[in-house]
């Protein structure tokens, strides 16, 4: 098992970034899906925060996005298929004190419970790529995709893989992400430490929203500073988020001003803390990537 440490490993560095907007995926808009154009955002301010504060080289990073640039027969087109192979390809050949980061900015699901029976509420948590498709949407009923990609096949491939001494960030700005590795988490206030560790942007019911700058939780989280401890980072993002929630439902007030029965206001996401170890254990942990 990977052990959480306080001192930043010397090993190599990795990681992968998932940004998708899915504005080529007609299946989804057409099932209520909205175009996420803060994901591509996230992916430039990560590799940044890779490269000028943790010393990540430009060959150390992968990015998948579905920007035009990207041919859509390119492995960096984030399909399901192109994802698992690049997460596979993120633990393969790592070794003590390697560390390696995989984020994922975009939609995020809920599936009936799969393999792994262990879930409270029934519910599989899921990342959805650009070819997931709707199979069928009930609002009574969880929904049916094709091509996602299960919070148990997050866990195996990149946690249940790692060699010891390994240290995983995992990073997921996304709907239902409260349980997106199946890590025990905390809510407490974010990003991760050890190795097999999470940051997600909601709990497993939430859904989070962004802007085009930037999602919420991912841009705030960016621009703080390394040297928080893992709580009290947590505990900035979270006020942050709040703040930048209830000025955006000020301005949801003013636009439907005297209509009595608009409650359509934005919930504050609730970011949490998951980690292969108790996540308690790991509050006071520097926040390293």
């Amino acid at each position: 098992m990977p052990i959480a440490t306080n001192q930043e490993p010397e090993g190599d560095k990795k990681a992968l970034l998932v940004g998708i907007r899915y504005e080529t995926n007609r299946n989804l808009a057409e099932n209520g899906f909205k175009l996420q154009d803060n994901t591509r955002k996230d992916v430039e301010n990560l590799k940044e925060l890779l490269m000028s504060t943790y010393h990540y080289t430009e060959k150390d990073i992968v990015i998948m996005t579905d920007s035009d640039t990207v041919s859509h027969e390119s492995k960096y087109w984030p399909t399901r298929a192109n994802i698992i192979k690049a997460m596979n390809t993120l633990v393969e050949g790592r070794r003590p004190n390697d560390q390696i980061v995989f984020a994922f900015s975009g939609h995020g699901g809920q599936v009936d419970v799969g393999v792994d029976k262990r879930e409270d509420d029934g519910k599989d948590e899921i990342l959805i790529p650009i070819d997931c498709e709707v199979i069928r949407f009930d609002q009574d009923e969880a929904p049916v995709y094709s091509n996602f990609i299960r919070d148990d096949e997050i866990r195996q491939i990149l946690v249940d893989k790692l060699p010891q001494g390994v240290h995983c960030t995992m990073i997921f700005d996304c709907c239902h992400s409260g349980t997106a590795s199946d890590l025990d988490n905390v809510e407490v206030l974010s990003p991760i430490s050890p190795p097999g560790s999470q940051t997600t942007g909601g709990f497993d019911k939430q859904q989070t929203f962004g802007r085009k700058t930037g999602g919420i939780f991912m841009e705030i989280t960016w621009g703080s500073r390394h040297h928080y401890n893992n709580k009290d980072l947590m505990r900035e993002i979270r006020n942050q988020i709040k703040a930048v929630t209830s000025k955006a439902n000020e301005r949801l007030k003013k636009k439907h001003e005297g209509q009595v029965d608009f409650t359509d206001y934005f919930v504050t996401p609730r970011p949490q803390l998951g980690s292969l170890t108790k996540p308690e254990d790991i509050l006071h942990d520097r926040f390293m990537l």
